[in-house]
């Protein structure tokens, strides 16, 4: 198979390196790096980039890190550009394809449309198995910030790692054990860490 490959790609470059090719008829200047794009933004695209940022992420918790979704081989790399583009978008309310402007209420929106199509195909029971409730929980905190936060998931943190017990609160134990569970993942993964954070999840986690 190699032999097979380094055969294709020596016809279109039998060269090293492309180091001579210089191009020097293009001039890129400053200004032409920062220029935003010219093009239109989909629901489509706003619904691939959670679908596929939440398929991916539930693949990361569950120990893979290169994930096979329609068609394509994904990394971590996807899940980041994902995250990047919908909290681009976000920020700057971005009018779609559909005459609607992206914001908050209308992302969320989509995105309970997505999950709830992810955990329609995989089944109820599949769909806690595979860690998604924690997936979607860890997508839907990033595009929400108003601030562009660092990496989606940080270099320390080992999927399907053991935790260290925890002391629940009087709120915290009020939760069912789906919820906690999520709960403590967030917490042990560095996804919840003021107390406002933590009571605003167990807040909705309750439906208060």
């Amino acid at each position: 198979m190699v032999s097979l490959a380094k055969e294709i790609f020596d016809k279109g470059m039998p060269t090293p390196n492309q180091i001579h090719i210089k191009r020097e008829h293009r001039k890129i200047t400053e200004e032409d790096l920062i220029e935003p794009p010219i093009g239109i933004i989909t629901e489509n695209g706003v619904r691939k980039n959670i679908n596929v940022g939440v398929l991916y992420l539930a693949s990361w918790l569950n120990g893979q890190g290169a994930a096979a979704l329609h068609n394509l081989m994904e990394d971590a790399a996807t899940a980041e550009i994902s995250r990047s583009q919908l909290w681009q978008w976000l920020q700057n309310k971005v009018l779609l394809d559909n005459g609607r402007k992206l914001d908050l209420a209308y992302y969320h929106e989509l995105a309970l449309d997505e999950c709830r199509k992810i955990k329609e195909e995989l089944g109820a029971e599949n769909h806690e198995k595979q860690q998604f409730p924690l997936a979607e929980k860890m997508l839907e905190k990033h595009p929400d910030l108003g601030v562009y936060s660092g990496k989606l998931k940080s270099p320390d943190v080992t999927p399907r790692t053991a935790e260290r017990p925890r002391v629940a609160s009087a709120s915290e134990s009020s939760l069912d054990p789906a919820s906690r569970n999520i709960y403590n993942k967030m917490i042990s993964q560095g996804l919840l860490k003021t107390a406002a954070e933590k009571n605003a999840f167990i807040k909705d986690a309750l439906g208060a």
